[in-house]
């Protein structure tokens, strides 16, 4: 009974120290948008313009990304700046009420986290 007790005092602990370190991290809000590398620009076109009958977006963007629109948010392809890798995601954009204090909670939890750069805007 004392053994049980103990466990469940660790696990009730344990998670009050997780929920104060997650409470820490400023809200995010969505995702602005998605951009992987491909391989195949001219499959890309297909599924986004074909398929799911979205147009790119304007301007496509620099390094010959094209975006296609899906709602307020995007999703954008470049091409592969090493055809021989298997990881195919360029970047993630979160939306939040706090992007500086975002930024750095990832820096400190080893998550990379570049520069912060303003949304393009689309036509």
């Amino acid at each position: 009974m004392k053994t049980t007790a103990v466990a469940f005092a660790l696990l009730l602990s344990a998670t009050c120290v997780h929920a104060q370190t997650a409470a820490s991290r400023p809200k995010i809000l969505g995702i602005d948008h998605v951009s992987f590398y491909t391989t195949s620009p001219d499959g890309v076109k297909a599924l986004y313009s074909g398929t799911l009958g979205l147009a790119p977006a304007e301007p496509i963007e620099a390094r010959g990304m094209a975006r296609y629109m899906v709602g307020k948010q995007w999703v954008g392809y470049s091409a592969e700046p090493d055809p021989a890798s298997a990881d195919r995601l360029d970047h993630v954009a979160f939306t939040t009420d706090n992007v500086d204090a975002l930024r750095e909670f990832f820096v400190k939890n080893g998550i990379k986290a570049s520069a912060i750069e303003a949304a393009p805007t689309t036509a």
